[in-house]
């Protein structure tokens, strides 16, 4: 199987490097980066089913995963606010046909067990790593609508954990057996998280080497001229009654030109300023990683074992 691993890590390095480099450039990535990269996703897991020895009752999978996945990119009503009975209707009928099929599998692989159960609650994991992949985006853990679709895309995408010429250098450690309780989409996502711990000492080098450096703010980002923001930045310091204050977690509704201009008036020309790096760029570099290296985390904590 290395090779559809192998396919499998060139198809999400190419959509999810051009849905990061749109992100950077816009803060918006077309919704077709993400309903090809799921048709793909799709495609080579029913490559994987077909010539690995999957049962036909596996290939059901890919009727709640279309349901679920696809259902992100459908410009509809809320259910609950619609006033259209026919779309009402569909929705309701999809999600329960959804559900109906994954109780369905479950009852059958816990009849049948062995092998057979095993590869079914690898394929389990996509619907439910689509389902976290809404909670954290309600919950504001993944703030971007298109770091949620990139999430449950590399869900479906990778639905176990890869292996191809001696890659990954670092293995899963303890995770293998653990595959479904771990899916390589929760650890990519964890191995991005953990990317971002190591951003404030890239701001504080570069600061350094730009002869800046005050704390905390040159942990979070770096000075520049008010009157030339770069684009996609908040300001890390204002003008409230006068005073010049610090505010390292900004909020997103202030008005960025207004507060910069208040600054340039009250005789600031240098400013802290901290990026909007979206959270795509992390989780792309985090997906060629996890590929590569493995579980991060299992990484360091072997260090210290």
């Amino acid at each position: 199987m290395e090779e559809l691993d192998i396919l499998r890590f060139v198809l999400g390095l190419f959509f999810l490097t051009y849905g990061s480099v749109s992100d950077l450039r816009t803060r918006r990535v077309s919704n077709i980066v993400w309903v090809l990269m799921g048709l793909c996703a799709i495609g080579v897991l029913e490559a994987q089913m077909l010539s690995g020895g999957y049962s036909l009752h596996h290939h059901l999978i890919l009727v709640p995963v279309a349901i679920m996945y696809f259902d992100v990119f459908w410009d509809r009503e809320p259910i609950l606010e619609s006033s259209k009975n026919w779309l009402k209707g569909t929705v309701i009928g999809l999600y329960l046909l959804a559900l109906v099929v994954i109780a369905f599998l479950l009852y059958h692989f816990f009849q049948t067990g062995g092998e057979e159960l095993t590869k079914f609650l690898q394929l389990l994991t996509i619907p439910v790593m689509i389902l976290v992949a809404y909670a954290f985006y309600m919950l504001g853990l993944l703030r971007g609508g298109a770091d949620a679709k990139s999430f449950m895309a590399v869900a479906i995408l990778v639905p176990v954990y890869p292996a191809f010429f001696g890659f990954p250098l670092l293995g899963w450690g303890e995770l293998s057996g653990f595959g479904t309780a771990f899916p390589f989409a929760l650890v990519t996502l964890l191995n991005a998280a953990l990317l971002l711990v190591f951003a404030p000492l890239a701001f504080v080098i570069y600061n350094l080497s730009k002869g800046s450096l005050k704390m905390p703010e040159g942990l979070f980002g770096y000075k520049t001229d008010p009157r030339h923001l770069p684009k996609f930045v908040w300001l890390m310091q204002r003008i409230e009654d006068g005073r010049l204050v610090r505010e390292l977690l900004p909020r997103r509704s202030r008005n960025i030109e207004e507060e910069a201009q208040k600054l340039i008036e009250a005789g600031h020309d240098r400013v802290w300023v901290t990026p909007q790096i979206p959270f795509l760029v992390p989780l792309t570099v985090s997906f060629a990683l996890s590929f590569l290296l493995g579980n991060l985390l299992f990484g360091l904590f072997s260090l210290f074992a």
